[in-house]
């Protein structure tokens, strides 16, 4: 007896809908966020902010959530979003857009 598909969560969901993961342990994208790392440390690191090249977006960390600073001072949570999400983020030409178009409205959000 096979079991009837379980129904997607809104995770599941977003996962379906967002775009390949990139690794960014090697080559130009890695050079990118050694560029955009403030303390030198080459890569993104999990728990620390880090500034990125943005007209809109300040910092961004992942820590269990996505937080995300504007240059307005304005910071947003999304929570949920996988750690392979947060990595895209990271490596995306656009922080901007891929943030419009993989995480917002697609995750739940807490504005600070």
């Amino acid at each position: 007896m096979t079991q009837p598909p379980r129904n997607k969560t809104r995770a599941d969901k977003a996962r379906d809908g967002a775009p390949p993961v990139k690794d960014v342990t090697a080559g130009p994208v890695a050079m990118q966020l050694a560029s955009t790392n403030p303390g030198g440390g080459g890569f993104a690191t999990e728990g620390e902010w880090t500034a990125v090249k943005s007209s809109n977006i300040k910092k961004i960390r992942w820590e269990r959530a996505l937080s995300v600073e504007f240059h307005n001072g304005k910071i947003y949570h999304y929570v949920g979003v996988p750690p392979e999400v947060w990595r895209a983020l990271m490596g995306a030409k656009s922080h901007g857009s891929f943030l419009q178009t993989a995480v917002i409205n697609k995750y739940p959000v807490r504005k600070t």
